[in-house]
């Protein structure tokens, strides 16, 4: 895949398996035209305001969320950046579905499933939550469940 080899050419290194498919969860991100995986400073440049780069995102969505004074989008994604060499553990980002029918169904469905979403990621001050960090989606795609063998 042409976005795995640019993302680790971004990082010096080669994931597992060398695809993206294999990977439980990855974030990446497009920053000055190139697509890596998350890193520090990129997460960094994102919580400071001065980065609001597209991403791409495998992981495991929570829909139904409730928060105290309803600060969230009530939809969250957990995922891994997908980098060996990460010093980001993990990362729980709210998602705006922007009202989209389609896309609230689909996150009621996939409540607990792993998916990729795609979208813009943006952080906004928060009064409960100092930074929330929130991703417009674009597209929201439940992965298949493998069945045990």
């Amino acid at each position: 895949m042409i976005v795995l080899a640019i993302a680790a050419a971004a990082l010096g290194e080669q994931p597992a398996a060398g695809r993206l498919d294999k990977l439980p969860a990855y974030v990446l991100v497009k920053v000055d035209n190139a697509v890596r995986f998350l890193d520090q400073p990129t997460l960094d440049a994102i919580h400071a305001g001065k980065l609001k780069p597209p991403v791409k995102i495998k992981g495991r969505l929570q829909h139904g969320i409730m928060a105290i004074g309803g600060e969230t989008t009530g939809t969250i994604i957990h995922a891994r950046p997908g980098s060996q060499g990460a010093k980001i553990e993990k990362i729980v980002w709210e998602l705006d579905l922007g009202g989209d029918r389609a896309r609230l169904k689909t996150a009621e469905q996939a409540d607990g499933k792993t998916v990729i979403v795609t979208g813009t990621v943006s952080s906004r001050p928060g009064v409960e939550i100092e930074r929330r960090t929130i991703v417009r989606v674009d597209s929201l795609t439940p992965l298949r469940q493998r069945r045990p063998k």
